[in-house]
């Protein structure tokens, strides 16, 4: 929180992730509050997908990432640097990749794409290995 005061006005900011909310206040009958958002691009993960054992034939295999952003951004995940079509809905919108009935074709480096309209990251490498019975 930042306070500033004189003679004629206060004036105080809270800040938050790419938003500022401010009071100011003018004379004992004059006074405004507010918000200023700005939109921001993903700038880092706070989760990223991770790679793990080898995987048995059938079973699932679950990717998470999550990014800060303004606006949240919206997930695209990779598979061997090709794009992965056909995902769910809420694969794109909480990052949050499941690979069911897991299958020999499966075994492959994953990575999400992190975007909103000013930009994109893209997180770590995550290797997903399946054992052959």
């Amino acid at each position: 929180m930042i306070k500033k005061s004189s003679s004629m006005f206060s004036f105080i900011i809270w800040l938050h992730l790419c938003c500022v909310e401010f009071l100011c206040q003018l004379n004992l009958l004059i006074m405004m509050y507010g918000t200023l958002c700005v939109d921001a691009p993903p700038l880092r993960f706070t989760s990223q997908p991770q790679s793990g054992n080898a995987l048995v034939l059938g079973s699932t295999k679950v990717l998470l990432c999550a990014a800060d952003g303004l606006p949240q951004p919206v997930y695209r995940w990779m598979k061997d640097q090709q794009p992965l079509n056909n995902i769910p809905v809420a694969a794109v919108n909480t990052g949050l990749l499941k690979i069911r009935n897991i299958a020999l074709s499966d075994a492959a480096t994953y990575r999400c794409i992190a975007s909103n309209h000013l930009g994109a990251i893209r997180s770590r490498p995550a290797d997903v290995h399946v054992a052959c019975e």
